[in-house]
């Protein structure tokens, strides 16, 4: 795709001049919470080597004027959309899943690219296909350790963690991708409770 292949090249120039790229594949509807925005501010302001990028198809979504507000205009960019998920999210450090209402396919794609991710547990998310296919194997065999796959019930942790891990070495971020690569595999080979469309976009 054309548009992908703009992106692509516009994300390799922001890499080759040194920064870390995160991003929300989700929407403005998902999109609309002030904590949402002022988390994103505050990793941006945390971390001067970060580019962030956002899907929505509204140019001027609460968001946006947010982080132009507050001086964050060239550290961002809106993606209408990404045709082909794969080859654009394996160019990204950390997808930050938007809340109080999630992406959740999107992040298996994340998964599938080779980029890890970090989400809410909200009650809203409590009823995506991701969370409420995973949170029998977090019961039962991570012992709720919910944030050993990225699944976070605190904006405070979920915050941390996003600083922690792109501040200093890749460490965080890559034992993340093997958990959550190892989580997706056993749900994947025991569908017992599965939600009913889960496993078709993950393998898609």
């Amino acid at each position: 795709d054309i548009i992908d292949q703009r992106w692509h090249s516009f994300i390799m120039r922001k890499k080759k001049m040194g920064f870390k790229i995160i991003g929300t594949i989700s929407n403005s509807r998902k999109m609309q919470s002030t904590d949402f925005h002022e988390l994103i501010k505050s990793i941006l302001n945390n971390n001067s080597n970060l580019y962030y990028f956002y899907t929505s198809l509204n140019e001027c979504c609460p968001l946006e004027k947010f982080l132009n507000q507050n001086g964050l205009s060239n550290r961002f960019k809106r993606i209408d959309w990404i045709r082909e998920m794969t080859p654009l999210l394996g160019l990204f450090d950390l997808i930050l899943d938007s809340f109080p209402v999630g992406a959740s396919h999107a992040l298996c794609y994340s998964v599938q690219a080779g980029t890890p991710f970090i989400s809410m547990i909200t009650t809203q998310n409590r009823q995506s296909s991701l969370l409420e296919t995973m949170t029998p194997l977090i019961i039962n065999e991570y012992n709720n350790m919910h944030e050993k796959i990225g699944f976070y019930k605190s904006i405070d942790r979920y915050t941390k963690f996003a600083n922690d891990s792109l501040c200093e070495t890749d460490k965080l971020l890559t034992e993340l991708l093997v958990n959550q690569r190892t989580a997706l595999s056993k749900v994947l080979s025991n569908p017992i409770g599965m939600y009913e469309d889960f496993s078709s976009h993950i393998l898609s």
